[in-house]
């Protein structure tokens, strides 16, 4: 009797901390949406009244060429983890498409598994790059912000992908099928 309350209970703490790891999971997916939806947003604004003053006014800002820069990085590093997410990333998958069974799953977890190694590299070295940028002060030319803001882009969306790795190398390891997003199966 004390052992089935024991496992009711495990099973309740189990369900908690799965509920909060989906709660925390949705929280990014929706960071991640905004950021890019919003920096495209703000990219197309720019980049076209930046035409138009260009065109019928004669008149450039100076900021019109660092603006977009900036934009463009932010939206390609938590793009990247999103694309990992969905599964749209680059993919060379002939061997891949070829293997079968527990050779395809396995193949697909060290593969994730080197993904997820590499871009937690990647954060620890953006991070140390970021915190030089900031503690030199550096400032960008035109729009006088600090240039760690720009740097902090390659650490945020590093660790979103090493995320989105990790979430998807736990789904290979706990479930029958073979995933290489957090969309879907791929057998």
């Amino acid at each position: 009797m004390e052992n089935s309350i024991v496992t009711v209970e495990q099973q309740t703490g189990s369900n908690r901390v799965k509920a909060l790891l989906k709660w925390i999971d949705k929280i990014l997916e929706s960071f991640e949406r905004i950021v890019i939806a919003f920096g495209l947003l703000m990219l197309t604004i720019v980049v076209v009244g930046t035409v138009i003053s260009r065109y019928f006014f004669n008149y450039s800002p100076d900021w019109s060429d660092e603006l977009p820069r900036f934009i463009v990085i932010w939206v390609t590093f938590i793009g990247m983890s999103y694309c990992v997410r969905k599964g749209e990333h680059v993919v060379i998958d002939m061997l891949f498409n070829k293997l079968q069974g527990k050779i395809k799953k396995y193949f697909s977890v060290i593969i994730l598994l080197l993904c997820f190694l590499t871009f937690i590299y990647l954060t620890y070295i953006g991070y140390f790059m970021t915190v030089k940028i900031f503690e030199t002060k550096q400032m960008s030319v035109t729009l006088g912000i600090p240039m760690g803001y720009v740097y902090l882009a390659v650490p945020v969306g590093c660790l979103l992908t090493a995320k989105n790795f990790l979430h998807i190398i736990i789904k290979n390891i706990t479930s029958k099928g073979v995933f290489m997003s957090l969309n879907g199966r791929v057998d």
